[in-house]
């Protein structure tokens, strides 16, 4: 997680501890505007791939507030109303986070589309 700032180290490390399995370093490929990794996972497993205890492409990037990724994935077919386990969706992935942290909520989260 070296070489990454310090807002994205912890960011990631809350995600990857919501999502165990999603593991710190694809984690902050999420967080990244260089998201090259998770692409090669979409190629790799599928756009709308995940594991019982993870949220899919979209619903991590949402949460990481990674616009420009959340657009690539859509563009590559991602379903934006596939849920998880728990019914979440990409929406409630943004929503859970623009509640715990108000940057969010007034960075990436409060963009006009």
């Amino acid at each position: 997680m070296a070489g990454y700032p310090s807002a994205f180290r912890r960011r990631a490390t809350c995600l990857s501890n919501s999502v165990p399995r999603l593991g710190a370093s694809i984690c902050l490929a999420y967080f990244s505007s260089r998201f090259k990794e998770v692409l090669q996972h979409c190629d790799r497993y599928g756009v709308d791939h995940r594991t019982p205890d993870e949220p899919d492409p979209a619903d991590a990037a949402a949460a990481a507030g990674n616009v420009a990724l959340v657009e690539s994935l859509l563009e590559r077919g991602a379903n934006p109303e596939a849920t998880d386990h728990l019914g979440r969706n990409a929406l409630h992935w943004a929503l859970l986070e623009a509640f715990r942290d108000a940057r969010f909520a007034r960075g990436p989260f409060a963009r006009p589309v």
